[in-house]
């Protein structure tokens, strides 16, 4: 009897094992919504995508209000995601008030992540707006990994921490990702109190980030930067960079603003400090109040070190604002190996770093003690230095000529060695890659919009060349490195 009753309980720890193992698939916009509303969708699970997800039905929920974000703090994620490669696209949030009114704080895929792990998975066309704590992929995560996950389209807040990725991150690992989103905090109402906007996360601490970037369009009030809007205490940025605009909106409390990090602090009882390495940022920086930098807006930690990093964004103050500088606005910790464009930037001053010409940044010499052979690449004379471990094509200009009587102008869009064309689901179009020299590389046909592999093409600037129906309706230049 004894020993059927310890069997049952053997069997039984077994299918309890089992269940918890289970890998849920999720294939609808329907079944991304039963996760941690149903019994059979624990928040707790381990999630699969196995096709694109359209997300758009997300307008029509609760009211207008949109998508209802998965967990809460009393009920946070923690579990795994895997998008496995896919896509949710047109993913839809408008809750403006505290969450006891209709959800607007903590907006998100995810509202809160705890022990959690989401990787693999790209958000395109995001619109979300929030009274605060804002991320496409989620608001706040703690002890977690987000690896290989994208995001594009719009957000915005009207209070504080927004990142076009991830809202607020502690103890936590960022991988491989990027944005393309546009940030905006402190769009309205609180603005004057709206802190820690970043182009990939708002607010950052005791964690790393490495291999990431970001290149959309930052604004919002102080603590505002490229990538990270605020990074505090315990966390490395390594190998990543940021190209797009960073503004200080117009009021006389912006402050903190810089290409890549906002501001860098840490507690009065820490032992520890930030650290950032082999990073770049190339966006202009705009702000009308105080520390304003092209790399990082100020540093009051004496205990963080920057290493082997540039910048080039051209910095701007409107109006009276103090404490600027081309490559750091004020500082109290160690920069080292680090350079700053006094032709682009306008700047010739700079808490932290060395001044360099435009001829002197695109210079294999001007970079003694970096790393040539693992890390870093520059093409001599013609380019700044750029990280071989996000070398990718990059679109110089889209749309350089087109045909103004086209009903819709397709459009492309690069991720790694891929290209995305968007087009209208009738267009049937010819795609051609072209050389300086004029010399067809690769064709492709397709019939609305599509992706397409350049693995094969080698580093060099080329001509993106569509067609519909035997006429040209656009080009764009592109560079492969």
């Amino acid at each position: 009897m004894k020993a059927k009753s310890f069997l049952m309980f053997i069997l039984s720890t077994a299918l309890i094992l089992q269940a918890s193992a289970t890998v849920i698939q999720i294939s609808s916009f329907e079944e991304l919504c039963k996760i941690g509303q149903t019994p059979s969708y624990p928040l707790d699970g381990s999630y699969v995508l196995t096709q694109n997800i359209d997300a758009s039905p997300s307008r029509d929920m609760d009211g207008g209000r949109g998508f209802t974000p998965i967990g809460n703090f009393d009920n946070p994620f923690s579990g795994s995601f895997d998008g496995n490669g896919h896509i949710i696209r047109g993913l839809y949030i408008r809750r403006f008030s505290y969450r006891d009114v209709d959800g607007g704080e903590n907006v998100g895929l995810f509202s809160f992540v705890r022990n959690g792990e989401i990787k693999r998975v790209g958000l395109e066309d995001v619109s979300i707006t929030g009274f605060r704590y804002a991320g496409s992929i989620a608001s706040d995560i703690r002890n977690s990994t987000i690896t290989d996950c994208y995001s594009t389209g719009e957000i915005s807040i009207n209070g504080s921490v927004i990142g076009g990725l991830i809202g607020s991150s502690s103890n936590s690992t960022i991988t491989g990702c990027y944005s393309t989103v546009t940030v905006r905090g402190g769009t309205s109402g609180l603005s004057d109190v709206s802190l820690n906007a970043g182009g990939l996360v708002g607010y950052f601490a005791n964690g790393i980030i490495i291999n990431c970037y970001s290149i959309g369009t930052v604004s919002g009030i102080r603590n505002v930067g490229g990538l990270v809007g605020y990074l505090a205490q315990g966390s490395q940025i390594a190998n990543s960079y940021s190209k797009g605009p960073v503004r200080g909106v117009m009021t006389t409390r912006s402050s903190y603003v810089g290409g890549l990090v906002g501001y860098i602090f840490s507690q009065m009882n820490s032992t520890v400090g930030a650290t950032i390495t082999n990073c770049y940022s190339r966006g202009a920086v705009s702000s009308s109040g105080d520390w304003i930098g092209g790399l990082v807006g100020a540093i009051f930690c004496n205990l963080t070190t920057i290493n082997n990093c540039y910048s080039t964004g051209y910095v701007v103050v409107i109006g009276t604002g103090n404490n600027r500088g081309g490559f750091v606005g004020a500082s109290l910790g160690t920069i080292t190996n680090s350079f700053w464009n006094s032709d682009s930037s306008n700047l010739n001053t700079s808490a932290g770093g060395e001044s360099r010409t435009t001829t002197q940044m695109k210079q294999l010499v001007t970079y003694t003690s970096w790393d040539f052979d693992s890390i870093w690449q520059i093409d001599e004379g013609t380019d700044y230095p750029y990280l071989l471990a996000l070398a990718h094509t990059s679109i110089i200009e889209n749309n350089i000529t087109r045909n103004t009587a086209a009903a819709y102008v397709p459009l492309i869009s690069i991720k790694g060695k891929t290209l995305y064309i968007k087009a209208a689901p009738s267009s049937e179009l010819q795609i051609r890659i072209v050389d300086m020299r004029g010399k067809t590389l690769t064709r492709f046909n397709t019939h609305g919009s599509n992706s397409f592999s350049l693995s094969k093409i080698p580093a060099g600037r080329y001509l993106v060349e569509i067609k519909e129906n035997g006429k040209r309706v656009t080009a764009s230049a592109i560079v492969f490195k």
